[in-house]
Parts: C-alpha cells; sequence; structure tokens
C-alpha cells in the first residue's frame, strides 16, 4: 500500500542479470512510472507487470505481476485559521469569519455549520465557543479532508446611562420620577449619599422629605453580556416650601 504521492522503487532482477522492463497493465490514472520509481497519483489500484524478453543466450522470462493499493494522503494542517473576537450582539453572520490558515496542501478552510438565515442571525452570549471547521484539499483525490475546531470569543458589550435632568433643586414635598436608561436596557438602581432623611425613593420615585443636600448614583453593574455602566451623578438641593 502507497500513499499517494508516495514513491516506491521498483527492484525487481532477473537471474540473467538482465535489465527488467516494468509497465502498468492496470489503473494507469493511479500511478506512474519514471525511471525505475513507481509514483502514487490519486487512490485506487495498480497492476505493475516486470518482463525480461531476453537475449541471444537466455529465453524471456516469466511475467511476474504485482499489484498495489494506493491510499489518500491525510494532510498537516500547520497553522490554523482563527476567528477575530466579537463583541456581543453581533450576529453569527457577522462574527463568524475566518482569517488565514494554512496546511501542507492546497486547500480552503471552511465551517461546518448551518447555514440557514435564522441560525445566521442569531446571536450568542458572551464566552468562548468551539467551533466546527474542515479544510477540503484542493486535490480532493489526492489527499483527506480534516475536521478541527476553532475558537470564537464573544466578549462583552459596553453599556451606557442616559439620565438628564431640567433642574436638580427640589423643595419638600416635590415628587421627581428617576428615569434613567441603560443602552443594554439592563434595570439602573440609584444610591442616595448626602445628608440623612432629605428624601425616600420608591419604585423610581423620589420624594423631598426635608430641606438639605444629596448626591443620587445612577448605576447598572452589568451581567455576562454587558460591562459595568459608567454611573451618572447628580447633587440635589431640597428646599423648605417658600
Amino acid at each position: 500500500t502507497l500513499l499517494v504521492n508516495a514513491t516506491l522503487p521498483l527492484n525487481a532482477t532477473t537471474s540473467s542479470g538482465l535489465e527488467v522492463t516494468y509497465t502498468i497493465t492496470e489503473g494507469q490514472d493511479v500511478v506512474a512510472i519514471e525511471g525505475n520509481n513507481l509514483v502514487a497519483k490519486k487512490a485506487g489500484t495498480a497492476t505493475i507487470t516486470a518482463t525480461q524478453a531476453g537475449n541471444n543466450n537466455y529465453l524471456a522470462a516469466e511475467t511476474v505481476a504485482q499489484t498495489i493499493t494506493v491510499d489518500k494522503a491525510t494532510p498537516v494542517i500547520t497553522e490554523l485559521p482563527t476567528i477575530a473576537p466579537v463583541t456581543y450582539g453581533t450576529t453569527l453572520a457577522e462574527a463568524l469569519v475566518l482569517n488565514g490558515g494554512k496546511a501542507s496542501v492546497e486547500g480552503t478552510f471552511t465551517f461546518i455549520l448551518p447555514t440557514h438565515e435564522d441560525y445566521l442571525q442569531q446571536v450568542w452570549d458572551a464566552g468562548e465557543y468551539a467551533i466546527s471547521i474542515a479544510f477540503y484539499p484542493t486535490q480532493e483525490e489526492a489527499y483527506y479532508s480534516i475536521d478541527t475546531t476553532v475558537v470564537l470569543l464573544i466578549e462583552k458589550a459596553a453599556q451606557t446611562i442616559a439620565w438628564t435632568l431640567d433642574s436638580t433643586n427640589l423643595f419638600v414635598n416635590d415628587t421627581l420620577i428617576l428615569a434613567a436608561t441603560a443602552s443594554s436596557e439592563l434595570p439602573v438602581t440609584y444610591e442616595v449619599t448626602g445628608d440623612e432623611g432629605v428624601v425616600t425613593i420608591q419604585d423610581n420615585v423620589l420624594v423631598a422629605i426635608q430641606a438639605g443636600t444629596i448626591t443620587i448614583t445612577a448605576s447598572q453593574e452589568g451581567n455576562n453580556n454587558y460591562h459595568a455602566a459608567e454611573p451618572v451623578v447628580f447633587t440635589f438641593t431640597v428646599e423648605d416650601i417658600p
């Protein structure tokens, strides 16, 4: 048995010492004879016949045939392709792009995954994923394809908090709807610091109780898919009713 592109010396000898001639009697597209070497070209079976026609002193020798099987070779991946990291929110159609990759023979790297539109429009959570790929050699008749995996890294996305106010001055008994929003649409939390007892907050409604100064910090701590947002801070002054 030979692998494609392998070479095998043809070393038949005769008792007379006369030169042997080789002929491919079956599988001419599978192997070739180059000098006294047999070269495997593609997968299959071939028969090689050795003959010696004789001369003035020797009769022709009885022919001898040998059958050989040629099997596909397995290419070697010398450098895996890569997938550039993407940010959460990227669809698979945008994320799954192979970069680079080398093998011992010419060929193409490609993904082994569903290609229908619903699948490609999915957005996966942040994390690392093993993605199946294959290497398909250009000479399919000579080499096997290879399956392997590469890593897709989906990184957390950044988020921001939007919160605007017309005024930060309040009077006792005033109410204020705390309406900060995060670009991630995750819930925003509020923390009050400063003079004690100046305000109360319930269900995102701030009620001014007494005069004083406070600071309210709106924050969003993030989750598996989002980094924490930069907090937004406002300082409020509560005055007695005139």
